[in-house]
């Protein structure tokens, strides 16, 4: 599978290849909620890496979900799944994942309506049965939370409010 900018699932797929699987993509993404599963049983999958589009947020959704299954996964392919998911399961070799491969499930702030809100970090799940995981120097797993603008103090936007609705070392309530 070859993609210039993206290779984004959409609801929910699964894909099962008789044969070695290579996908290369500017970046790997789905959108709001999306899940897709590829079932590589018997055979190897190699993740290359294209160029990135400049802002592959924008190109992708919250809560996306992939997960690989395989005799054997390499390479360097980007994922970019906010607060989402990732899967890379070997059966019988190893999962070896190269230098400028990335992996973001980071959390992400996003606004709604007038509201700030903060999405926790997703999740990133790499097995071998049967061999080893490898991370090369270079390679990046992103589980960061969201950034919270500095003195808020708390996801919701409260800027410091604590239960009950007082202010820190006041009365309130």
């Amino acid at each position: 599978l070859l993609g210039q900018t993206a290779e984004d699932g959409s609801g929910t797929g699964r894909l099962t290849v008789g044969g070695d699987l290579q996908l290369a993509a500017g970046h790997i993404g789905g959108s709001d909620g999306s899940a897709v599963a590829i079932d590589a049983t018997g055979h190897s999958v190699l993740l290359d890496a294209l160029p990135a589009p400049a802002e592959p947020g924008k190109t992708t959704g919250l809560g996306a979900a992939w997960s690989i299954t395989a005799d054997a996964i390499a390479g360097t392919g980007r994922f970019d799944l906010p607060s989402g998911s990732l899967g890379l399961k070997a059966l019988q070799g190893d999962v070896a994942l190269g230098a400028g491969m990335l992996a973001d499930v980071s959390g992400q702030a996003r606004t709604v309506g007038t509201l700030a809100r903060y999405t926790p970090a997703g999740s990133v799940r790499l097995e071998a049965l049967k061999g080893n995981v490898g991370l090369a120097e270079g390679a990046t797993l992103n589980l960061s939370g969201a950034a919270l603008p500095f003195g808020t103090g708390d996801p919701a936007g409260g800027a410091g409010r604590r239960a009950g609705g007082g202010a820190p070392g006041g009365g309130g309530g």
